[in-house]
């Protein structure tokens, strides 16, 4: 249990920091911070209730990540890449990426390939999600993602 919540602590303070070094307006990092940590969170509960299916539980993840900065960029009138990227940074697959790369440079074929899979499957569960929450957000909630 403490595990599970200093890892969704851990996402929180990582997408506050992306958002301060990106340059986010002080006024949306709390914002930025509740993403992180709804994303996390939404990440970890999935892992645990699929047995540690990667594309669904980041697909989940990405798709609340996704309503929810939708849901503060039209609350704030601020552009929804302000909310959201913070928001799935936690999300993005640095490990996978960073093993598949040192075992391709030390030419472990085995190896590379079950990281870079790794690293496809979370990629694809982002995309997938990120992808359903706009159309969610487009279809059911009348939310336009601010174009006019």
């Amino acid at each position: 249990m403490t595990e599970m919540l200093i890892i969704c602590l851990s996402g929180a303070v990582g997408a506050i920091t992306f958002g301060v070094l990106y340059h986010v307006n002080p006024r949306h990092l709390l914002l930025a911070f509740m993403g992180g940590l709804l994303t996390t969170t939404t990440l970890v509960l999935c892992m645990e209730w699929c047995g540690g299916n990667n594309i669904i539980s980041n697909a989940a993840a990405a798709f609340i990540g996704g309503v929810f900065s939708t849901w503060c960029a039209h609350k704030r009138h601020a552009p929804v890449p302000v909310f959201m990227i913070p928001s799935l940074f936690p999300l993005v697959p640095g490990r996978a990426l960073y093993y598949s790369m040192s075992a391709l440079v030390l030419h472990e074929s085995a190896q590379f390939a079950s990281n870079f899979l790794a690293a496809a499957e979370i990629s694809f569960g982002i995309a997938v999600g990120m992808l359903f929450a706009g159309v969610f957000c487009d279809v059911f909630l009348g939310i336009r993602n601010m174009r006019k």
